[in-house]
């Protein structure tokens, strides 16, 4: 009776000591498969920083085009528009109507000198 039982608890014992090393082994494959990804994509890392630098500083550079070309622009507007304002405030004392017209045809002449550039 009692070689009936250790018989038991040992196939008991096999069987589940078999249905654990199936696990280990399924385990161990996802392991291994997990792990290769890993790899493959650790040589992609440095090619995707690379990327992403080269895409950052070029917009940097356009970025800095963009500024200087506004500051142009802005100092054009300034040389372009700063006759103007006298005309503009002496007319304004002289109070005189030809005066208002010349002070409109400079404004013009501003604005097309301007839209040219």
């Amino acid at each position: 009776m009692i070689g009936l039982f250790f018989t038991t608890i040992f196939i008991a014992e096999l069987i589940i000591a078999g249905w654990i090393i199936s696990k280990i082994i399924a385990f161990n494959k996802l392991v291994c498969e997990t792990n290769k990804q890993v790899l493959d994509f650790k040589t992609k890392i440095p090619e995707i920083f690379n990327n992403t630098r080269i895409s950052i500083n070029s917009f940097l550079l356009k970025l800095n085009n963009i500024d200087q070309f506004v500051n142009k622009k802005k100092e054009e507007c300034t040389k372009i528009l700063t006759p103007n304002n006298y005309i503009k405030f002496i007319s304004f004392f002289l109070n005189k109507d030809f005066k208002k017209l010349l002070v409109i045809i400079d404004i013009a002449l501003a604005i097309k000198k301007l839209l040219k550039k």
